[in-house]
């Protein structure tokens, strides 16, 4: 017997009732109803709906021709996406095309540095000498420090006269962002183990986690994106014959998520003692809760914690990484845009409730 319109109007009042408390209960305990939930529970789907739908507007108004964003929550690539076009040719940008990431290679290298460090029972604040080849450094540099080298505070600047990196007594304890300081360990360590640094990335990294798009040498094959500058005009990009821990990182967004999920102790369990590079070793700007560790620019959270991040950029590439390990997320953005970083500042803003006063430091806004 079928039930009367009264009797099935009761029916579905009764299920909408049962549906709102399930829905309620799921939210108090802090799982997704279809919209989303903020980023304690993982990247909020509903956002990243948003993100997608302001995409096509935030690259015109950027005049950056195309982006690839990777989203992290544990141990899991959540999400991952191309937007716009690789190249002149109109290829599409996806998750796996490959972009300059620049100096986002300078964490990578201090994770490389602090493995092998455990390794070989060598603390990151020994000097030099004690652990670098003889007749690998000059001898005003000895004293210098994994350390100090890998927190931008060793005092090293590169002397275009003398074509060499040199030690500025007056900058030594002090924040001085120094690629030239990254150079030099670069060639220490490479001393040490009698390994470039391309060997010892891949061995450790690269093949172990089956990151195929990451190199610090131009790759020869794979969809490559090209440099536009802030008009959206292509340039000619850089290119290397040597690999350098300090800017010729290549990779695609959702390679270098994966190496996320695998740096510092996020998502699965660290080795002990790697968590040092995410540690707080010297403050840069406290009024934008800025510091820095090994590797990682530090961004202090409202509770009281830290987030790293980093950036990239190159003429043409800018490019955007953030972890946090308290609410086991992570972020890549690479782009081929000059204006790449202004576009990050508004991904971030859609993607992420929380403020990131990070953005207004200078080294954020570079000229090119």
């Amino acid at each position: 017997m079928c039930p009367t319109v009264r009797e099935r109007k009761a029916i579905k009042s009764s299920l909408a009732a049962v549906l709102a408390a399930a829905i309620s209960a799921l939210s108090a305990l802090g799982c997704s109803n279809g919209h989303g939930v903020e980023a304690e529970n993982g990247w909020s789907e509903s956002r990243i709906d948003s993100l997608v739908a302001a995409m096509p507007d935030l690259l015109a108004r950027h005049a950056v021709p195309g982006v690839a964003i990777a989203l992290t929550h544990g141990p899991h690539v959540q999400w991952s996406s191309g937007f716009g076009v690789a190249s002149r040719n109109g290829e599409p940008v996806s998750s796996s095309t490959i972009f300059q990431a620049a100096s986002l290679g300078k964490p990578l290298f201090a994770e490389l540095v602090s493995s092998l460090a455990l390794e070989r029972s060598w603390a990151l604040e020994d000097a030099v000498e004690s652990w670098a080849p003889a007749g690998s450094y000059r001898a005003e540099l000895a004293s210098v420090t994994a350390a100090a080298l890998l927190s931008h505070t060793a005092g090293l600047v590169y002397d275009p006269v003398a074509d060499q990196v040199t030690l500025n007594s007056q900058l030594r304890g002090q924040w001085q962002y120094s690629g030239a300081g990254y150079s030099f360990l670069q060639r220490m360590i490479e001393a040490s183990e009698g390994q470039g640094l391309e060997t010892l990335a891949s061995a450790r990294w690269f093949r172990p986690l089956g990151l195929q798009t990451m190199s610090f040498l131009s790759p020869a094959s794979g969809s490559i994106a090209e440099g536009h500058d802030r008009k959206g005009r292509p340039v000619q990009g850089m290119e290397w014959k040597d690999a350098s821990a300090a800017s010729s990182l290549y990779t695609s967004a959702h390679d270098y998520a994966r190496f996320l999920i695998n740096a510092a102790g996020v998502g699965a369990a660290a080795e002990p003692g790697r968590l040092q590079t995410v540690t707080p070793q010297v403050a840069v700007r406290e009024d934008l809760g800025l510091f820095w560790g090994f590797g990682w620019a530090l961004e202090r959270d409202p509770a009281g914690g830290f987030a790293a991040f980093h950036w990239g950029s190159n003429p043409g590439f800018k490019s955007f990484a953030l972890v946090d390990r308290t609410r086991e997320i992570g972020l890549v953005i690479l782009t081929n845009g000059d204006n790449g970083l202004e576009l990050a500042e508004d991904v971030l803003s859609i993607i992420d409730p929380r403020s990131h006063p990070l953005f207004k430091f200078y080294m954020l806004h570079p000229d090119d």
